[in-house]
Formats: C-alpha cells, sequence, structure tokens
C-alpha cells in the first residue's frame, strides 16, 4: 500500500514545463524549458490523422466520435506497478498536444530553440506530414477563417483569449446519471431515442440521427477501451516475476475495467475507476480540463456502503484519492 501522498509523487512525472520567460534569473532559464527525458506524444497526431483520412466526407460529429474509436482501440496502454486506478492518454514521459485544435502552436514548440530536444529526427518528419495535413483544417484555423474582422477584435485583447477560445469547455456530466445507469443503461436510452427518431422523422431529423449515433460510437469505444485494460491485466498477471501483491491489484484492476464504465458501479473502487474513465476520455477527445463534480455527493455513499460492510477502511479511501489526483 502507498503509505502517503509523498510516496506516490515520488513515482510521478510532475512540472514538465518550466516557465523560462519569467523573470528568472539566468542560471535557472539556462536549464531550459523542459524536463530532461520529456518527449511530445506523436500518438495522437498520428491516430486522429489516420482516422481523419478515412472519414472525410462524414458529418464532423460523426467524424469526431470515430476518432475517439480509432484512438481509444489503438492507443498504446499502460499499467505501472503501483497503480489501482488506470487510464492513460498518453506515455508519462510525453506531452500532449492536440495538433488538431491547432498544429501550427504544436509546430511553433517543436520548432523552438527548447524544443530541439522533444523529438528525434524520425518523429520530426512525421510531425510535419501531419502539420501539412491540418494546415487550414485545424479548429484555430477554421476559426480564423470563419471570424470577420469585427468578431476577432473581441476574441482577445492583448494576447489573451478573452471572449471566445477553442479551449472552451464542454459542460459537466451528469455523474450521478452515469454511475446510476452505466453506460450499458445510457446506450439503451439512445438507442430508445434513435428508434423513436426512425418512427416519427423530426424537422432536425437529420441532426437528431447523427448526433445519436455519434453518442453510440463514442460510449462503446470508451467501453471497449476499459475491456483493452481488464485484459491488459490479466496478461501482466499470468507473468512469473512478479510479486504476489502486484499480482493481486492487477486482478483487481481486471476485475473493475470488466466492470465499469459498462455497469454501474458496486464499490468505491469502482465509482472512482469509472469516474476517471469518463474523465480521461473527455480530456482526449477535446483537452477539457475541468471537473465540476461534489467528491463528497457522488462518491460519499459508496465510501459510507463500503465502510459499513467492512470492505474499506479510511486510509484505503485516502489512498484510493490520491491516486485519483
Amino acid at each position: 500500500m502507498i503509505e502517503n501522498s509523498i510516496d506516490l509523487k515520488s513515482k510521478l512525472v510532475v512540472k514538465a514545463v518550466r516557465n523560462v520567460r519569467g523573470g528568472f534569473k539566468k542560471e535557472d532559464a539556462s536549464r531550459g524549458m523542459y524536463r530532461q527525458g520529456i518527449k511530445i506524444d506523436v500518438d495522437r497526431a498520428r491516430l486522429i490523422t489516420e482516422s481523419y483520412k478515412m472519414t472525410e466526407g462524414e458529418p464532423i460529429i460523426i467524424r469526431r466520435a470515430k476518432f475517439l474509436d480509432h484512438y481509444l482501440s489503438n492507443l498504446p496502454i499502460h499499467i505501472y506497478p503501483w497503480e489501482r486506478i488506470v487510464g492513460n492518454f498518453s506515455d508519462r514521459k510525453r506531452l500532449y498536444f492536440p495538433i488538431d485544435m491547432n498544429w501550427s502552436s504544436v509546430s511553433r514548440v517543436i520548432n523552438s530553440r527548447e524544443g530541439e530536444i522533444l523529438l528525434d529526427e524520425a518523429e520530426r518528419a512525421e510531425m510535419e506530414k501531419y502539420f501539412e495535413y491540418w494546415k487550414g483544417k485545424s479548429m484555430s484555423d477554421l476559426s480564423k477563417h470563419l471570424f470577420g474582422e469585427e468578431l476577432k477584435k473581441y476574441q482577445k485583447i492583448g494576447n489573451t483569449p478573452f471572449f471566445w477560445t477553442q479551449w472552451s469547455e464542454l459542460g459537466v456530466p451528469n455523474y450521478e446519471k452515469l454511475l446510476e445507469k452505466g453506460l450499458n443503461g445510457i446506450i439503451k436510452e439512445v438507442e430508445d431515442k434513435l428508434e423513436e427518431v426512425e418512427k416519427e422523422v423530426p424537422h432536425d431529423y437529420v441532426e437528431q440521427k447523427e448526433f445519436l449515433l455519434s453518442v453510440l460510437i463514442s460510449l462503446n469505444a470508451l467501453i471497449k477501451f476499459a475491456t483493452r485494460y481488464s485484459n491488459h491485466a490479466l496478461d501482466l498477471a499470468k507473468s512469473d516475476n512478479i510479486e504476489e501483491d502486484y499480482r493481486k491489484r492487477l486482478i483487481e484492476i481486471a476485475e473493475t475495467c470488466k466492470r465499469v464504465p459498462k455497469h454501474p458501479p458496486r464499490t468505491f473502487l469502482e465509482a472512482i475507476q469509472f469516474f476517471y474513465f469518463i474523465h480521461l476520455v473527455r480530456y482526449i477527445e477535446y483537452s477539457t480540463l475541468g471537473i465540476g463534480i461534489r467528491f463528497d455527493k457522488v462518491f460519499g455513499p459508496y465510501y459510507k456502503k463500503d465502510l459499513g460492510n467492512g470492505d474499506i477502511s479510511r486510509s484505503e479511501a485516502l489512498e484510493l484519492l490520491q491516486m485519483l489526483c
């Protein structure tokens, strides 16, 4: 068991980027902007470009969902020996830049003096190919094209995004409903609504149908993503060269990820893992940073139930929350 947050932090990569232009002394700035060994993640650029090339001509909401499915199906996944809550959007020593949001920003980073260490020659050449594809297609490029001069002056004050930015939040999921129904329950709701739309053919039939189909693709993609972790944990547990405590954690991970988020969670651990899968995939899809959740209100009932049944201790619950954070 991880005894405290200091022990946990020692296993993480933190502060990958240093502010070397914020008035630091010369000797501080000379260390460079990026921590030694940090690289840029190429997987998202590769996988989203592959997906968008395969879906050209389709509605954008469907393309977005199919990208998520392609990404979650092909992203290299990791389970570290100390983990009980799993899920990654990149290798933990990789910087995550969504090229589809603003390819030129990523290009500036890797071609800056500080960014020389972030890619090897082969990766740099690969990224340059993706930049060519996304020119004129990224959200930043599209906004510049669609915003007239009258609106552009309100977009920023100086260099600070003000009234509008493509990094805006997408709202807060109804976590309580998600936990109550599980993704299978939500999928059933969507399928019923889709059947209703097909029968009634409302005036916004096309928009509703495309939206509902994209939801089905996305939710099923997340279930497959969790199943990948379950299978990976079982494969690791079969190894002869691991400690028994680690083997037990892997089996626990496999059982948890087989259950959630497909089905409603039954325990505090399952509820935490369910939440993290949702939060993680929101970040993958759109780099959304907000959480917007009352932890005590949402997770409290699971904690009290497990505590009352003797299935969890206060210290173990604290450990799980530390791992989540």
